[in-house]
């Protein structure tokens, strides 16, 4: 069968294609490996309409934009479920408008992503060769490490999150360097698309040059992987650490506008917090090294600087048991200009001090802050009003580690920290023989946000050899 440059409906049809592969291939379907060719069928359309020497650029501008906003639309609202759950569970929008919501505004920025990357190239390119491909792959691989996103994420690190042997080099190139491989397969099979679809003619020793590097590329990393697939001490030295980290999946009921959605019914109490914690460390084998207990985000629902009482609670606490604490707080001080918020790491010793305390790095995007809120006056008040549980959080911007005892040093980032690959190697660098990542992912209900947040941390720890533990609030 064969079509006609301007047919319609293959078009559609590519786009449509392109779209779902968007949407399902982000962590949590188990489908990562679409995001091969998931792109291709667009990369089809845009070339298709692109690379045209006569047509008029206000013209190709709204064509690439028409074609690339239905994926990142689609991208954002379903692979990137979670946002539009929050928005749901706690913005109380009905779950068809919060994924319109989601797509909109989420997807307008992943679509940018793909806008600069894959399509503004094809603006000044008049056929396709060897070079050519090289060129359009490379500056892809910039605008995917250097795009500044909301949440941030990489081609690589969402497509090739469920393939251990490859996901072993990222301690040579970063999650964002295995991208290379996402987006010259991509390209590889746009083109060879384009020749089935268009009957084209194309330069095929250009291609078979530029694509003959991929299953070399391949079978390298994959050695590599084998290699570095083998055990090792969590602790250098053969030292060990016990460590419980207390998952209690609390109500935020309280804080929903659809309670119903909110997955535990559990209330907050310190006393029950202590006992699950006391109860873990019972299990623990006695054998005379250090030990640890993990709270996660929320889990500690005090603000610890100013909640005395409950702060000597738990320092006596580690004091009886003779263990560590890491627990995640939030810290509220008066400023000239109303009230500064802080999300914290805090860490105790088995003494029951006070032995240091991060400040969040990485805000979430409508939760801790509000985008364009420095840009634009009254933002803030009128957002805050609308949804009163959004607070504007001071930024850390340092990358604290905590020694625990002699020779144990442990560093502590906050929920989205984990998204960001210098937070994690700085603590690496720092000395941090293990770093813990505490969380709230009950702010997103029943959505893939573990999924992802869960790839994102075996990411970091692949690229620093520095174990990782997640720990959240919602039980996961």
């Amino acid at each position: 069968m064969e079509f006609s440059a301007d047919n319609r409906i293959v078009t559609l049809i590519l786009l449509l294609l392109s779209a779902l592969m968007a949407a399902l291939y982000p962590p949590g379907n188990q489908l990562g490996l679409l995001g091969l060719v998931a792109y291709a069928p667009l990369l089809v359309v845009l070339e298709r309409g692109l690379v045209k020497p006569n047509s008029r650029w206000p013209r190709k501008l709204l064509f690439a934009w028409l074609c690339i906003m239905p994926v990142g639309f689609a991208q954002a609202a379903w692979g990137m479920d979670w946002i539009a759950s929050s928005i749901h569970v706690f913005g109380g929008v009905a779950p068809a408008f919060a994924r319109l919501l989601a797509g909109a505004g989420y997807g307008l920025e992943i679509a940018f992503l793909l806008f600069i990357g894959f399509a503004l190239p094809l603006f000044f390119l008049r056929r396709s060769s060897s070079w050519s491909l090289a060129f359009r792959t490379c500056w892809m691989l910039l605008v995917d490490g250097y795009y500044p996103r909301l949440v941030p994420w990489s081609l690589g690190s969402a497509t090739l999150s469920e393939v251990a042997w490859l996901q072993q080099a990222a301690d040579l190139v970063g999650a964002w360097g295995l991208g290379l491989l996402v987006v010259s397969a991509n390209l590889v099979v746009a083109r060879l698309l384009y020749i089935y679809l268009f009957r084209s003619r194309v330069e095929l020793r250009a291609l078979v040059l530029y694509s003959i590097h991929w299953p070399l590329l391949v079978i390298l990393l994959v050695a590599y992987g084998i290699w570095q697939q083998q055990p090792s001490p969590i602790l250098a030295d053969g030292k060990r650490l016990g460590i419980v980290a207390v998952q209690p999946n609390f109500s935020l009921a309280a804080l929903a506008s659809n309670p119903e959605l909110t997955p535990s019914g559990r209330q907050f109490n310190l006393t029950t917090l202590l006992n699950d914690s006391a109860k873990g460390l019972s299990r623990l084998p006695d054998r005379g090294h250090p030990r640890l207990v993990i709270w996660p985000e929320t889990a500690f629902p005090w603000r610890f600087f100013q909640s005395l009482e409950i702060a000597e609670e738990v320092k006596r606490f580690a004091r009886l048991y003779n263990t560590a604490i890491i627990l995640a707080s939030t810290e509220q001080r008066p400023s000239f200009d109303g009230q500064k918020y802080f999300g914290l790491a805090i860490a105790i010793n088995n003494q029951g001090k006070l032995i240091g305390r991060y400040q969040k790095i990485t805000l979430m995007p409508f939760g801790e802050y509000i985008p364009g809120s420095q840009l634009i006056p009254g933002l803030s008040t009128l957002v805050n009003r609308l949804w009163p549980i959004i607070s504007e959080f001071e930024r850390g911007s340092e990358y604290k580690v905590f020694e625990l005892a002699e020779g144990y040093v442990v560093a502590a980032n906050v929920c989205f920290d984990a998204t960001v690959p210098d937070i994690s190697r700085r603590m690496a660098n720092n000395g941090a023989s293990l770093i813990v990542n505490l969380s709230n992912l009950a702010w997103f209900g029943y959505s893939k946000a573990s999924s992802q947040l869960a790839m994102t941390n075996r990411w970091r720890a692949i690229e620093n050899r520095v174990p990782v533990l997640m720990s959240s609030l919602n039980g996961e």
